[in-house]
């Protein structure tokens, strides 16, 4: 079982995101500390990209993150093409105080109310 510096949160099909400089992604998870996402572009370790994500609440940021993991998940029907898609890992990079609040405030936004 893989050990994490911080829990995850499972963000559901419905909260996208953006890697500038590649494509839309699906955020599966994310942490204080770095998010897991689906793509259909290869990502290779060790790069650092700037992921775009929009809140619940419609707010916007670009967080910086390095490529800590990355492998191909499997491949789906768009039309009559076959493409694969990969899991990619990253580690958020230094974040300054605002890009943090909106982390926290996204991360506030996926944890179950009790």
């Amino acid at each position: 079982m893989e050990k994490r510096e911080q829990e995850r949160l499972k963000a559901g099909a419905e909260y996208k995101g953006r890697l500038i400089l590649a494509n839309t992604v699906t955020i599966k998870d994310i942490s204080i500390s770095g998010i897991c996402v689906e793509t259909s572009e290869r990502l290779n370790t060790n790069n650092n990209y700037r992921i775009e994500m929009i809140s619940g609440s419609k707010e916007k940021a670009a967080l910086p993150g390095k490529v800590i993991r990355s492998f191909i998940k499997g491949t789906l029907r768009q039309g009559d093409e076959t493409v694969p898609f990969y899991e990619v890992g990253l580690k958020f990079l230094e974040l300054t105080d605002n890009e943090k609040q909106f982390l926290e405030k996204f991360l506030s936004e996926l944890s179950p109310t009790t």
